[in-house]
């Protein structure tokens, strides 16, 4: 970070893609002036939350929601690869005072180590890619501050550095991270296991296989040169005999194969049912009756509350129910979400051993919470009935 900031004229740092506030909080004990700018709104409310005293904003790198001229260095952790360079590059000179810096910084995982090795072999390319390995990181980085259009570049050569440092690492946390596509909660548009961002665009978060994400760079590193303007009376994005328009999204008009369009419209069509929304809500279940030859006896009491998820990764889920007024714990357990027929992702249900007590004119008392481990995201509260007497 030191290095970074080094050669830039003063204090004023903006984090570009600021997340939950992970670099800006190391930029505030370095005591630079920061000002935090994060597109998505959930991870933006968690970065107001936990540094409250931060400046942060919402907005992108191609829309800077600052004056020009208003900071002395930009930074970028691990987010710079999702900018559109055409348009952020003259965003990030815009803001920038003359001399100022632009710095992408990204964390990579040491696979010289066996244990890191093996890891990246049973991963796959959605935990550990190119960008994260020690040998191919400084050839994935080397242009990321370059427009991909043709468009003049703004930033001058790079000058790249390595910084070892370490994490402790359990085997728990490396179950819990290794299968996701990155080991941070993305809110509503986090992939379950095998699902990556397509990254057609910076702020395409629909996800695909990591094939169908390298495919999209490619399409769009290659798009110039499979335009034909005026080709069939559709203007200057015409493609080329052979190619038609992605549309990927409104106004994509990078031109592929037609069975890439095909692809791109049926991602676009299973895009939720690709993504970690933690879906939670709540049934009953009785006991067995007790048969004694052909005379059966319906078990006393209330039935008891069931837990159902799905749009879970697969594998393990903490599920609890607390206690509304207090917080307290009255109950939790652990089950494996598994593919189900009906149900997107991992789904579960998941038997409690208290009483439902739901009741007409009786309001919730209680709420049943989920713990996704993989992605390390959690559901929304959802609203249960408990404390109930039964005779």
């Amino acid at each position: 970070m030191r290095w970074a900031l080094e050669p830039a004229p003063g204090p004023r740092v903006l984090d570009l893609g600021a997340g939950t506030g992970k670099l800006t909080a190391t930029l505030v004990a370095l005591g630079a002036e920061v000002v935090a700018v994060e597109p998505d709104p959930t991870m933006l409310t968690e970065l107001r939350r936990s540094l409250p005293a931060v400046r942060a904003l919402s907005g992108s790198a191609e829309a800077i929601p600052l004056p020009d001229a208003s900071v002395d260095a930009v930074l970028a952790g691990n987010a710079m690869h999702w900018f559109d360079m055409a348009v952020a590059g003259p965003e990030i000179a815009r803001v920038l005072a003359p001399g100022g810096i632009l710095a992408g910084l990204w964390n990579v995982m040491d696979d010289r180590v066996e244990w890191v090795s093996g890891l990246a072999r049973v991963s796959g390319s959605a935990a550990i890619g190119p960008r994260d390995t020690p040998a191919s990181w400084r050839a994935e980085t080397a242009d990321m501050h370059l427009p991909r259009t043709g468009v003049a570049a703004r930033f001058g050569s790079a000058e790249q550095a390595e910084f070892p440092h370490g994490q402790r690492r359990t085997a728990d946390s490396v179950v819990v991270t290794a299968p996701a596509a990155s080991a941070e909660d993305f809110g509503p548009d986090t992939c379950l296991q095998g699902f990556v961002w397509r990254e057609a665009r910076p702020s395409d978060y629909v996800c695909v296989t990591p094939e169908t994400r390298t495919r999209a760079r490619q399409d769009n590193s290659r798009a110039a040169g499979r335009r034909d303007p005026g080709h069939g009376g559709y203007g200057p994005n015409a493609c080329r005999e052979g190619y038609v328009w992605r549309e990927a999204y409104a106004g994509d008009v990078v031109c592929v194969d037609p069975a890439t369009r095909t692809q791109a419209r049926r991602d676009n069509q299973l895009a939720d049912s690709r993504r970690v929304s933690a879906r939670l809500w709540k049934t009953s279940w009785s006991a067995d009756p007790k048969c004694d030859g052909s005379v059966c006896t319906a078990p006393a009491g209330n039935p008891a509350i069931k837990i159902n998820g799905d749009h879970y990764n697969y594998g393990q889920v903490r599920v609890y129910i607390r206690r509304t007024s207090d917080n307290r714990l009255l109950w939790s357990g652990t089950v494996t979400a598994r593919a189900q027929q009906g149900h997107a992702g991992g789904a579960f249900g998941l038997r409690t051993g208290l009483n439902d007590c739901t009741r007409r004119g009786r309001q919730p008392n209680s709420y049943a919470q989920a713990l996704d481990v993989v992605s390390g995201r959690w559901s929304a509260r959802t609203p249960v009935t408990t404390g109930c007497t039964v005779l």
